[in-house]
């Protein structure tokens, strides 16, 4: 008697499946019951609507596809609403300005990232910044001066120029000395707007839900520490105050601090000033004092900048 080994046998696995009774087409798809009731017309938008909102927040591929298209708001730069309106005069060009809450909020969404988002530039244009309040709240006469207005309407190209060069390129270490300070997270900022739409600031940073960040790198200065800044040259943005420094209340930056503070609702600036021996972080609060000079600046707008871009489009 031989035992039979499992070799000695052909491969059961390798058996084909026995074939499934041939059954008619009506018994493989029966017809549905008479309960079930078709949609009988066209589908319409409130079925979509429905049928969008039923799949709202379940696991279903199906959903972002049928999710609602985006709305787009129009935001059209200062130029092309000079353009569009310069004929029925100034006051409808100023109206036209005129921003909502929502258009507010999408100009700031759209040009956060500044320099490195063309929309930025687009949307700064035509309006007077932050930094050039401190340029014309200073000037010595009702009338702007050329050197002036060339600053404001964009005739100067200062990207050749090596103490902005040197004050772009070495931002982030401002902000880099703030947090390793404060150890907290500092957001990317874009262009606030005023309701009037007339002015604009871009701080470099916000810092949690009421305070912003400002940084100087001052070119003149790269290779001081503060104290030999402050002792040394009578122009420098600070001086000393008590056991520590303050940021003068006669220089531009001031200006600037405080439209920034304004613009964008907020209560503190850390204003921090880098060089390549040091870094110092001041607190500036809103000064309460300061809010009338908005009024000054958006009357010099109306008399001396806006008259000039309607010019300019004729």
């Amino acid at each position: 008697m031989r035992e039979v080994s499992v070799t000695d046998m052909g491969c059961r696995w390798r058996k084909p499946a026995v074939a499934k009774a041939t059954r008619p087409v009506s018994e493989l798809y029966p017809q549905v019951e008479e309960t079930y009731n078709a949609l009988a017309r066209d589908v319409t938008e409130e079925d979509m609507d429905w049928f969008r909102s039923a799949l709202h927040g379940t696991l279903c591929g199906m959903t972002w596809l049928l999710s609602p298209e985006p709305q787009h708001q129009a935001l059209p730069t200062v130029s092309q609403l000079v353009r569009k309106h310069k004929d029925r005069g100034l006051e409808a060009v100023l109206a036209s300005l005129v921003l909502s809450e929502d258009q507010r909020l999408a100009i700031l969404t759209v040009t956060v990232g500044q320099r490195a988002d063309p929309q930025w530039q687009q949307h700064r244009q035509g309006r007077l910044t932050a930094s050039n309040f401190g340029a014309v709240l200073s000037r010595r006469s009702s009338a702007p001066c050329p050197s002036l207005m060339k600053r404001l309407l964009g005739g100067q190209n200062l990207d050749g120029v090596l103490a902005v060069n040197w004050g772009i390129m070495n931002e982030p270490e401002g902000v880099k000395a703030f947090k390793m300070a404060h150890q907290v997270e500092v957001l990317d900022s874009g262009l606030f707007v005023s309701r009037s739409g007339i002015l604009g600031a871009s701080p470099d940073g916000l810092v949690g839900p009421s305070a912003l960040l400002e940084v100087k790198c001052p070119y003149s200065q790269r290779n001081n520490t503060i104290t030999e800044a402050v002792t040394e040259v009578p122009s420098f943005c600070l001086c000393v105050e008590g056991q520590g420094y303050a940021l003068k209340k006669t220089h531009p930056y001031w200006h600037q601090v405080q439209g920034q503070l304004y613009l964008a609702g907020r209560d503190v600036c850390y204003f921090v000033v880098w060089t390549t021996k040091e870094a110092v972080i001041i607190p500036i609060a809103k000064d309460p004092a300061w809010g009338k000079h908005l009024l000054v600046l958006e009357d010099f707008y109306r008399q001396h900048v806006l008259p000039v871009l309607v010019r300019r489009e004729d």
